[in-house]
C-alpha cells in the first residue's frame, strides 16, 4: 500500500460494537468457557460453528485458541440459521 495506515489515518469514531456469546447445548459435558478450554487442550480438536470463514466468530475463536494454545475445529455455517438449527439439535 503507499501508505501507512497507522501513521497516516486518523480514527474518527467507534460506528458500532456487536456482543458475542459461546454456547453449548445443555447435552455437552461443557458448562464453562474454561472447561471447553480444558478439553481442547486435552484432545485438540473440540468443535464450534460460526456464521461463515473469516466471520468476527472465526477470528475470535481463532485467537483465542492462538493465546491459550489450544486447538480448535472451526465449522463454517452458512449463516445464523443452519448454525442455530444445528445448536439446538445437539
Amino acid at each position: 500500500m503507499p501508505f501507512d495506515a497507522l501513521r497516516d489515518l486518523t480514527p474518527l469514531m467507534l460506528i458500532g460494537t456487536g456482543a458475542m456469546a459461546l454456547v453449548t447445548p445443555v447435552a455437552q459435558p461443557y458448562k464453562s468457557l474454561r472447561d471447553v478450554v480444558i478439553a481442547a487442550k486435552a484432545n485438540p480438536g473440540v468443535s464450534y460453528g460460526t456464521i461463515g470463514a473469516a466471520s468476527l466468530g472465526h477470528l475470535a475463536m481463532t485467537q483465542l485458541g492462538n493465546q491459550l494454545g489450544a486447538e480448535f475445529n472451526h465449522i463454517p455455517y452458512r449463516g445464523g440459521g443452519p448454525l442455530m438449527n444445528d445448536a439446538i439439535g445437539n
